[in-house]
């Protein structure tokens, strides 16, 4: 069984945490998998990125990410910092 870890989501002057069990990360290039013990990681997070959140109680949520910045720090916390994709030139 997974152990749950925390997802810490920020945008500008608010956060949200859980604790999930694993991400699932799929974007218009592809896609990857975080769970318990990921390696530390520095991703950036294109234009609506999709996260599927398996939550400690095993239902799935899923939430879309205008754009941002996901880090795995060594203690294998997930944090996302959500940026407006309008101040973006793509």
């Amino acid at each position: 069984m997974n152990r749950p870890f925390s997802l810490e989501i920020t945008y500008m002057t608010s956060s949200k945490n859980i604790d999930v069990k694993q991400i699932d990360v799929i974007s218009p290039t592809g896609g990857f998998l975080i769970g318990p013990g990921s390696a530390p990681l520095i991703a950036i997070l294109g234009k609506n990125t999709k996260l599927i959140l398996t939550l400690t109680t095993d239902a799935l949520t899923d939430i879309t990410i205008p754009a941002g910045v996901l880090t795995i720090n060594e203690k294998h916390n997930i944090f996302i910092l959500i940026i407006d994709p309008e101040i973006i030139d793509w």
